[in-house]
């Protein structure tokens, strides 16, 4: 159902205040009553209206003690003959009172959206939602601001007036917002005219559906629908109806498309308590779930928001930590066994924040990425390794320095050339920057990343494949993308004591070298595991059985004394 229609029982309220007022005007004009016993109903009428019971005691206690004040008695043409007495008169005038607040609260407990005062709400709520002001005449302008352009729906700014009107009226109902998750990828197909008649397409079958909803387009890709008077079992039970039947291709032209709908609904009986914004913020947050997957309905789920909370706390957090260089790095030597010695170190940024307030790496790293300001860490990363890495040439320590790079910066071309620029204004030789590759996307696009680190390969630099056995990163990924190094992951060096995980890590070993690949093994963390691996010519060795990542100062004593026989 769209957001139209007409209550009769609206119609009904105003005609019986209308109807009482007239006809104590009417007495009055034929003198058939007293005229300030004619204005005392019309006033506690009105009281009962506007002020509900907020007024009506003191409107009837001020009534009756005018009528004692002044001795007035009813005459017979009064119909409710109320007795002269003063007790029994004040209790009239609460009864009549409270009669009319009665009627007149379930009378706008049954209406329906569109009968709120649209008009009076608009032009309260225009500071909150707009700029627009001394707009009362111009009807146009307040239709174009609650309206969109698809005859007969409105928008989101009608939406919020809706769900105000519910939240002070103590109005339950149900809500569920519809996202069209491939909306853009059609609009590349077809153009931008396919928007409006998708709308169309599910406004329509949502109304063959249940002709009670109420349809409110937000977005050019989403809907929020709303029911009252319905129990959230059946409520979801007609989304569901309605995902099945999207299901089936439509017809746009000559051309049959597939449309990919997120449904996310709150799982409250009470929805009322809630504000415009919370509701919305809610919704918005029902539809985030599970992003990987097409399509389907989604609970709000308040563990999930307050992950969303933290994130979004997290990011606004990290651009200000950015801006104020609170980072620092650590770095975890990188043992070549064969020849007795720290040959490289990791590069690891951590964030410097209070004890109570400790996030680790992983976390703001994705954090990081998933915002878009991980390029703006990793060129301070950069910027503070290059910085470190003159002080510990200066001591005499000449290594190595491993940094890691996700996908999307390698593809990043602006990035890339940052770094060159950094490197050779500094003078310093791209092989002793090492890019470390994350895992986690190397799968995205592999014929320009192969391009990318052919091309960076040529200009000296060393690859390294993080992870390597994990996800994408397996000896079919080695084959595709050109890189120098593959560092075999922690989880099969911890159950490198089970023998077929050895003979699995061994092969990986035999078949990277017999490639031409370098080897390092991280996540080494006793003795055991670091003999097995040397045994199987493993080149390199990480992990905290060697070391922990070190500060600056700890990273150069540590080199200073390394022996590898200490270890033996």
């Amino acid at each position: 159902m769209r957001e139209v229609g007409f209550s009769y029982k609206k119609f009904l309220k105003y005609f019986i205040l209308v109807l009482f007022i007239i006809y104590n005007i009417v007495a009055v004009i034929l003198n058939k009553g007293n005229y300030l016993e004619q204005l005392i109903y019309i006033v506690i009428i009105l009281v009962a209206y506007f002020f509900k019971e907020n007024g009506i005691y003191l409107a009837a206690i001020i009534a009756d003690g005018i009528m004692d004040l002044f001795n007035i008695s009813n005459n017979a043409y009064d119909l409710l003959n109320i007795p002269n007495n003063l007790v029994s008169r004040l209790v009239i005038y609460i009864l009549i009172g409270i009669y009319f607040i009665y009627f007149f609260k379930q009378t706008d407990d049954e209406e329906i959206p569109i009968e709120i005062d649209e008009d009076e709400i608009f032009f309260k709520e225009i500071e909150y939602a707009g700029t627009i002001e001394n707009l009362e005449d111009n009807d146009a302008i307040k239709n174009a601001y609650l309206k969109r352009n698809i005859k007969g729906l409105y928008n989101l700014n009608k939406l919020y007036l809706i769900l105000k009107h519910f939240h002070k009226k103590k109005i339950n109902y149900h809500i569920a917002i519809i996202k069209i998750k491939n909306l853009e990828e059609l609009c590349k197909c077809f153009d931008f005219d396919i928007i409006n008649p998708i709308i169309n397409f599910l406004v329509n079958l949502l109304s063959q559906i249940d002709n009670h909803f109420y349809i409110y387009p937000i977005s050019h890709n989403a809907i929020i629908i709303i029911k009252k008077k319905s129990t959230l079992s059946s409520f979801k039970k007609t989304l569901h109806i309605f995902l099945e039947k999207t299901k089936v291709p439509i017809k746009f032209g000559k051309c049959d498309i597939r449309l990919v709908l997120k449904t996310g609904i709150i799982n409250d009986y009470n929805l009322w308590l809630y504000t415009p914004s919370e509701i919305l913020g809610k919704l918005m947050t029902s539809i985030e779930q599970n992003d990987l997957c097409e399509c389907g309905l989604y609970l709000y789920n308040e563990k999930f928001a307050r992950e969303r909370k933290f994130y979004n706390e997290v990011a606004n957090s990290l651009i200000q930590a950015i801006e104020d260089n609170n980072f620092y790095l650590l770095y975890q030597p990188i043992i070549d066994i064969k020849n007795n010695k720290i040959s490289n170190c990791e590069v690891l940024v951590r964030w410097d924040r209070p004890e109570d307030q400790l996030i680790n790496t992983s976390t703001f790293i994705k954090v990081a990425e998933e915002f878009g300001v991980i390029q703006a860490v990793t060129k301070w990363v950069f910027e503070k390794a290059i910085n470190n890495y003159f002080i510990l040439k200066y001591k005499g320590v000449e290594i190595k320095y491993s940094i890691n790079i996700s996908v999307s910066e390698l593809l990043d071309e602006d990035l890339l050339l940052w770094i060159d620029t950094l490197l050779i204004e500094n003078d310093i030789p791209c092989k002793n920057f090492e890019l470390e590759i994350t895992e986690r996307i190397s799968s995205k696009d592999n014929s320009k990343l192969k391009k990318v680190i052919l091309d960076l390969k040529n200009k000296g630099y060393i690859i390294k494949i993080d992870d390597f056995g994990t996800g994408y990163n397996s000896l079919k990924f080695i084959n595709e993308i050109p890189s120098d190094v593959i560092k075999i992951d922690k989880y099969f060096i911890d159950k490198i004591y089970e023998d077929n995980m050895k003979i699995v890590v061994e092969k990986i070993i035999s078949a990277a070298h017999k490639i031409g690949f370098i080897v390092i093994a991280e996540g080494v963390e006793d003795r055991e595991q670091y003999k097995i691996l040397e045994q199987m010519s493993c080149d390199k060795i990480q992990g905290y059985y060697f070391s922990k990542p070190l500060k600056l100062d700890d990273f150069y004593e540590y080199y200073k004394t390394f022996n590898l026989k200490e270890y033996d």
